[in-house]
């Protein structure tokens, strides 16, 4: 899954309501249909993929729709009737047309009279200046290696604490009590339902506070002769030992 992260301590995106105006000005319909072709990325509502423990159709319905002119009135109700200008961060060597995507966006969010710049730059470069927290806006590329939902929640939206482990790709320095304290607890729940109601809650919290923005998720391409069957794993790993060959 591609995401944006915003900042959350300095500049216009710490606001919510500027949040919010910046994803309703993005058509990712438009983004993946414009960008990709033949179907190789499908938009993404959730920080992980489909096919992972915990991801949950139902708490798309957080995820604000396109909406351009609403936008538009987000930002004057935060102060910004004109726009603002800020720089888009993002590789040009890491992920599927990223430097395109970066572009993309900036041509949507100029039609709510936000300036942007993209500054595409090789991955060698642009990690290190992410990972010190020196962007506004930035692009990340994440997958959930362990199919299940904890550990992008835990990597990405948890507050920074190195020695725990927790927030190490929190690149926008989210911090939320509350969305630490449901993470804590499904990290030690041991019952299924009660632990997918704990992820559940956790991702609405992402989303209805815009945290991140995810775009899109990468489709993972397999070509399979008709008479072999194999599982597609979310994290694109082929089992051997689960490859039936008729």
């Amino acid at each position: 899954v591609s995401y944006l992260y915003f900042n959350m301590v300095n500049g216009p995106t710490k606001d919510p309501k500027v949040r919010e105006a910046l994803i309703k000005a993005v058509n990712v319909e438009e983004l993946t249909g414009g960008v990709y072709q033949y179907g190789e990325a499908v938009p993404a509502s959730l920080p992980l993929p489909p096919g992972s423990w915990g991801y949950d159709e139902a708490v798309k319905a957080e995820v604000p729709t396109y909406d351009p002119e609403a936008a538009k009135a987000l930002l004057a109700e935060a102060g910004y009737p004109n726009g603002f200008e800020f720089t888009l961060d993002c590789p040009n060597n890491r992920y599927i047309n990223d430097e395109a995507i970066g572009k993309a966006l900036a041509g949507m969010w100029a039609k709510i009279g936000v300036k942007v710049k993209v500054n595409a730059i090789p991955r060698a470069n642009y990690f290190p200046k992410v990972l010190r927290y020196d962007s506004s806006v930035g692009m990340v590329g994440w997958g959930a290696s362990t199919q299940d939902a904890l550990f992008p929640l835990q990597s990405l939206v948890e507050t920074v604490d190195v020695k725990k482990g927790n927030g190490l790709s929190n690149i926008g320095r989210v911090s939320d009590p509350e969305l630490d304290a449901l993470i804590e607890k499904i990290k030690q729940e041991e019952n299924f339902d009660k632990r997918n109601e704990l992820i559940e809650q956790a991702l609405l919290r992402v989303n209805k506070n815009i945290y991140v923005l995810p775009l899109h998720t990468q489709v993972i391409n397999w070509a399979l002769k008709k008479n072999i069957e194999a599982p597609l794993r979310a994290d694109d790993r082929l089992e051997l030992d689960k490859v039936i060959v008729k």
